[in-house]
């Protein structure tokens, strides 16, 4: 039997009236064939999870707090912004959000968090249909169900230390991916049901990718105000609880198609508490988030479905309010940042930048996964995490590779594939 999944909000009102507290329903739900062991162990990526190609790194992901209570889950995406879900800040409790009232928390246990790990934010950016929904549609509003449930959150200061997630890039997410999710919340087993009111720890799982929507047409909204989901079922061990398969009638905005009615390994649900909370699919040889936790069904037990706000449907709007060399880490010293392919640099404002092995380079970099520059002496080049070190010449018209234990700062020391032959630029100081 489908249950009837209810949007959030909804639930908060239900709940208000009948006295629970608004962080009472926070929850990540399990099957009986694990242990909360191994899904504490993933949201740590501690062995056997460490971050790899088959395991998102985790770390990027933190709570946002209220100092009346309300919780949800945000993505770190730049030094100084993350993302969520719009209801957690802007719902029929909260119309106006002062971000003096709210933390957002990179810790595993945000009641015991450090102050280094509390982080001071300083304005939401609530995605514009999100806030037309609400008008049209008092007090509530429908936005969960049409896609458009986001904010940015914009810190006071940069997250150093961090690797921000990668945002999507080109490709849609293909139906059958891997899925991880991670939050903060009450622990319930699929069979019983609640089983801890008052965790505040991090948890992670596992599930499969059943639905991609890409757009959501409205009546008297521009395509672009349009939006996405994305959607999982909680499939039970006995096998009996496939709410998304073929047979079953279809729910919300999601449309038809299957889902296999067997669970994956660490298989897991989410519910009200993990609102905001991302999902991590591969894609494009990176783990990128590619959604956040919108809606669900009411008890994260059996049966129930996950639906997220697609970030892809939305990038125009997100890069408006990212800077260059976004998903590039502060490191600690100056505004010095890295990337994990592209090495240590130091960014300036006017566009240039001064790269620990080839020196000062031109380039206002927007996207995290691929990048053209200027070098003086070389021209234009382009290179991307996947090539790098290698690097397409635009003058030269073919491939060259960057030794990295040669080229140091003014030393820029190259192999030439079409000569054959090794060359140094020393004129880029």
């Amino acid at each position: 039997m489908i249950k009837q999944n209810i949007p959030f909000i909804l639930i908060f009102l239900f709940l208000s009236k009948v006295g629970f507290t608004l962080e009472s329903p926070r929850r990540i739900g399990k099957t009986a064939l694990n242990s909360w062991e191994h899904h504490r162990k993933l949201a740590l990526n501690e062995t056997p999870y460490e971050a790899s190609k088959s395991y998102p790194d985790f770390s990027s992901v933190g709570a946002l707090v209220s100092t009346d209570g309300l919780i949800g889950t945000a993505t770190l995406i730049s030094p100084k912004l993350a993302v969520s879900s719009a209801h957690i800040v802007k719902n029929s409790f909260k119309d106006h959000p002062d971000p003096k009232d709210w933390t957002f928390t990179l810790a595993d246990d945000f009641e015991r968090a450090t102050q280094e790990t509390k982080h001071k934010i300083s304005s939401f950016k609530i995605h514009p249909t999100w806030i037309i929904r609400q008008t049209s549609n008092l007090p509530l509003g429908d936005g969960d169900l049409l896609g458009v449930d986001l904010v940015l959150v914009s810190l006071e200061k940069a997250v150093v230390g961090i690797k921000p997630a990668r945002l999507p890039f080109l490709n849609q997410e293909l139906i059958g991916l891997n899925l991880f999710h991670i939050g903060f919340g009450s622990l319930v087993d699929g069979v019983g049901g609640e089983v801890d009111s008052s965790n505040s720890k991090k948890y992670a799982g596992r599930n499969i990718l059943d639905r991609s929507i890409e757009s959501i047409p409205v009546k008297g909204l521009r395509e672009e105000e349009w939006g996405g989901i994305l959607a999982f079922d909680f499939d039970s061990h006995l096998n009996d609880s496939n709410a998304l398969g073929a047979d079953q009638p279809t729910i919300d905005n999601l449309g038809t198609g299957t889902s296999s009615p067997f669970p994956v390994s660490l298989e897991s649900s989410t519910a009200v508490g993990d609102s905001g909370a991302p999902c991590f699919l591969r894609t494009e040889n990176a783990w990128r988030v590619h959604g956040v936790v919108s809606y669900g069904s009411d008890d994260s037990t059996y049966g129930d479905v996950t639906i997220f706000t697609r970030l892809l449907s939305h990038m125009s709007w997100l890069r408006e309010s990212l800077p260059s060399w976004s998903n590039a880490q502060m490191v600690g010293i100056g505004n010095w940042r890295k990337y994990d392919w592209f090495g240590a640099f130091l960014p300036y404002e006017n566009g240039w930048n001064f790269h620990y092995e080839f020196g000062w380079f031109y380039s206002t970099a927007q996207s995290d996964d691929e990048v053209w520059f200027w070098i003086d002496g070389m021209n234009w080049l382009w290179t991307s995490f996947v090539y790098y070190p290698y690097l397409y010449s635009n003058e030269l018209k073919g491939w060259i590779y960057v030794d990295p234990d040669q080229s140091r700062f003014s030393n820029f020391t190259y192999f030439n594939y079409d000569s054959y032959s090794w060359s140094s630029l020393q004129s880029n100081q």
